[in-house]
């Protein structure tokens, strides 16, 4: 969703959430409450910051790719196993 410029709501014990500067380029919550506050807050927002919200969320996730999170899967394999690809 970041990728095609849509802020994204997620949970903060979530993979997703290592991207997101809440308020920034989406929103974070760990309980119901705060979900729909963050519900809330995106329905409530004005055309103008739902905008940079979405161009954050675009250029945040801008330079990932595949092979990128390849690297970092591997970079915190050998960081655990103490073993250093070839």
């Amino acid at each position: 969703a970041m990728s095609c410029g849509v802020p994204v709501i997620t949970a903060v014990h979530c993979g997703a959430a290592d991207f997101i500067k809440n308020g920034v380029n989406g929103f974070l919550y760990d309980n119901n409450k705060k979900l729909t506050d963050a519900i809330k807050m995106m329905l409530n927002t004005d055309e103008s910051a739902y905008q940079k919200l979405c161009c954050e969320a675009a250029a945040s996730v801008a330079d990932l790719n595949e092979r990128k999170f390849v690297e970092k899967y591997i970079d915190v394999i050998e960081q655990l196993t103490g073993e250093v690809k070839c």
